[in-house]
């Protein structure tokens, strides 16, 4: 279903941010987690094609494994720039980051869901 309470609290970060900082932090934090999200969808399709290369494949790769490590190689490169021109966003985003885990982690727990650890 509808990820509903983490959509919730997705909104209320931002209005949050949006109340008490700029526009500019707002877009910098989504310039992160974006860049991090993007590196981490190419960083899992090199290892799901290394682990299980017999899956059927829904779809080709264009050009793999070349594409996909040169993408992986842009976005560590896009992110390592990102973090050396916007301090503020990095470390907002890496608590932002730390909470979530700390709180999926929390959450876990008090539901005895040990499946998904």
């Amino acid at each position: 279903g509808t990820p509903y309470i983490g959509l919730l609290f997705c909104y209320l970060f931002a209005l949050v941010l949006i109340l008490i900082s700029s526009f500019e932090t707002l877009f910098g934090i989504s310039v992160f987690m974006m860049t991090i999200v993007t590196g981490f969808d190419f960083a899992s399709l090199i290892r799901l094609r290394k682990t299980e290369p017999d899956l059927p494949r829904p779809y080709k790769a264009f050009a793999y494994p070349f594409s996909t490590f040169l993408a992986l190689f842009v976005t560590i490169v896009l992110f390592i720039g990102y973090s050396l021109t916007d301090n503020v966003s990095l470390l907002l985003t890496l608590g932002f980051t730390a909470m979530a885990s700390l709180g999926y982690k929390l959450f876990v727990k008090s539901n005895n869901n040990d499946h998904f650890d």
